[in-house]
């Protein structure tokens, strides 16, 4: 069983498996996480709020366990699969087309669901772009708290009809504050 031990609560990433698990057809993944909210966790931001699960837009004070899990099926990687993809840009809301991504890169293939620490490092020195991307499925990554930020999106790539969107599995900020 996997597990992550000696915790923090600043790396709110992704971890992958050193060695991929292999299952067979019609296994049953369950994941059990365990908190502490009191007051002798040193690393609880509010031992004294009540702790909820998505309430107020996921912020970091709120639960914040959401298990992604990426699979591939023998012999199907590679072949009609879609790949996940990353760019940077900046984060804006908009009435018609609720959350894209402004001045962004082209999109890069990536082999995670998620941004490395390593790559946000990365992303935070390369040039801005001119592509723009509407943001899907944003609202388990609380858009709300990175508008009019410099941040790295991944996830799938869908294009068409003169638009290209994003089906969001990752929302990571560059940059804290809107410098352009």
């Amino acid at each position: 069983m996997p597990s992550v031990p000696k915790y923090d609560f600043q790396w709110q990433l992704a971890y992958d498996l050193k060695i991929p698990l292999e299952l067979p057809a019609g296994s049953k993944l369950v994941v059990t996480a365990y908190y502490d909210n009191s007051a002798n966790n040193r690393n609880n931001p509010a031992a004294d709020k009540e702790v909820h699960f998505l309430d107020s837009g996921n912020q970091t004070c709120d639960e914040m366990f959401t298990p992604f899990i990426q699979y591939t099926i023998d012999g199907r990687e590679g072949s009609g699969s879609l790949d996940i993809v990353e760019a940077g840009g900046w984060s804006e809301q908009t009435p018609a087309e609720g959350w894209v991504l402004t001045q962004a890169g082209d999109p890069v293939i990536s082999k995670t669901q998620a941004t490395s620490s390593v790559a946000l490092k990365a992303d935070a020195i390369q040039p801005l772009g001119s592509r723009q991307y509407q943001l899907l499925g944003t609202r388990f990554f609380g858009p709300s708290s990175r508008k009019a930020r410099r941040v790295a999106v991944q996830g799938i790539l869908i294009t068409g009809a003169g638009e290209s969107r994003i089906n969001v599995t990752s929302l990571q900020t560059i940059a804290p504050a809107c410098v352009k």
